[in-house]
C-alpha cells in the first residue's frame, strides 16, 4: 500500500496540468486623457514571441469592509483579440472589434471608479513564451496635490506607503 501511496504522489506532481505551472503576469494601470485603462508592463509584452499577446477578458474586484472581495465590473469575449504594447483598455469598454461572450453576464455599465477604494485588477492573456494564464494587479486611486487622479500600487490597503504605477 505504501508503494502505492508514493506512486500516486509521484503521478500527481509530474503528470499535473500545466497550469498549476503557470505563472500570474503582472498588470499595469494607467491613467490617460482622464480615463482608467488596463494593459501590461513593458516587461510582458517582451516576453512575447512576435509582441503581440490575445487578450480574452477582466474581472475588477474592490475590497470591500476590510473583509472579503467583490466583482465591481467584468467581461469575456467570445475570440481572443490581438493586444500589442501600448494599447491601454478603458475600463468600462470592451477592446475594438471583440464581441461580448454572453455566458458572462457582463453589466450593463460600469460603476465609477472611486477613490481611496483597492481594487484587484485580474485578466487573461495567452501568446509569449511563459506559460502566463493570468495577469494582475492591486491598486487605488488617489488625487496628487495638483487635484490629478493617479494609481497607486498597493499590497494590502490604500492607506500604506506604496508605489504610484506610471
Amino acid at each position: 500500500m505504501k508503494h502505492i501511496n508514493v506512486l500516486v504522489l509521484f503521478l500527481t506532481l509530474f503528470t499535473s496540468n500545466a497550469y498549476a505551472w503557470s505563472r500570474m503576469g503582472e498588470a499595469e494601470v494607467q491613467i490617460r486623457d482622464g480615463v482608467v485603462c488596463f494593459t501590461v508592463t513593458k516587461n510582458e509584452f517582451e516576453r512575447s514571441d512576435d509582441g503581440i499577446l490575445r487578450f480574452h477578458g477582466y474581472i475588477l474586484s474592490q475590497f470591500e469592509n476590510g473583509r472579503s472581495w467583490s466583482n465591481v465590473w467584468w467581461f469575456a469575449i467570445e475570440k481572443s483579440v490581438p493586444w500589442k504594447r501600448g494599447d491601454c483598455i478603458p475600463y468600462g469598454e470592451i477592446p475594438k472589434g471583440a464581441k461580448l461572450d454572453m455566458r458572462a453576464n457582463v453589466p450593463e455599465k460600469a460603476p465609477l471608479l472611486k477613490k481611496s477604494v483597492m481594487y484587484g485588477l485580474n485578466f487573461n492573456v495567452t501568446g509569449g513564451s511563459a506559460p502566463t494564464i493570468s495577469y494582475g494587479i492591486k491598486f487605488c486611486l488617489k488625487q496628487d496635490d495638483a487635484g490629478a487622479l493617479v494609481v497607486k500600487k498597493v499590497r494590502n490597503s490604500c492607506d500604506e506607503s506604496g508605489t504610484e504605477a506610471p
